[in-house]
């Protein structure tokens, strides 16, 4: 079995939906059927709506709904205590999957934000670009890849959810 060869310098084709390619095809047709040639570029580009990528996950089950007759509960959410000797193990952990080095970029940051750092670089639990932590952490659960339940303790606090420092990736600003 012989393997055949690659033509780089044929067009790539990296468009996947079908659909974009069904109403390109019949702006073309369009564009070519009028012969007088007074069709405007700018008014073809109008009639052609490409529908963009929902960003919610589609294959994740939805959170089931308690009864109607059960109150929401406004309960306040905890406050998050760095020197919870819970965090201890975890940070443990997360200095041992760095090989012990210091962070460079984690200057005038606690050990949770080191841990969520580390959560953030591991891909495990897949990528983090463009969700929050604590989404990332429950599409991780929905598929099986059992995250750490401190993560999600350390995000459902009051201060997980109002300070982006916890919240967002720790790229987020930057990509």
């Amino acid at each position: 079995m012989k393997q055949g060869k690659l033509k780089f310098a044929s067009s790539k084709h990296t468009a996947s939906a079908s659909g974009a390619k069904k109403a390109l095809a019949k702006s073309k047709s369009v564009v070519r059927s009028n012969a007088e040639g007074t069709t405007d570029i700018k008014e073809e580009a109008k009639k052609i709506s490409i529908k963009p990528r929902s960003s919610s996950n589609s294959s994740l089950p939805e959170p089931s709904k308690s009864d109607s007759n059960d109150q929401p509960s406004l309960e306040p959410l905890p406050h998050l205590n760095i020197k919870d000797p819970r965090w201890r193990k975890l940070f443990a952990d997360a200095k041992a999957k760095r090989n012990r080095q210091p962070l460079i970029h984690c200057t005038g940051q606690n050990e949770v934000h080191q841990i969520l750092r580390v959560f953030d670089l591991n891909y495990d639990y897949g990528p983090c670009i463009g969700v929050t932590r604590l989404e990332r952490w429950e599409r991780a659960q929905a598929m099986g890849l059992n995250p750490p339940l401190e993560i999600r303790d350390i995000l459902l606090t009051s201060e997980g959810v109002a300070d982006e420092s916890y919240s967002e990736c720790v790229f987020y600003g930057e990509v």
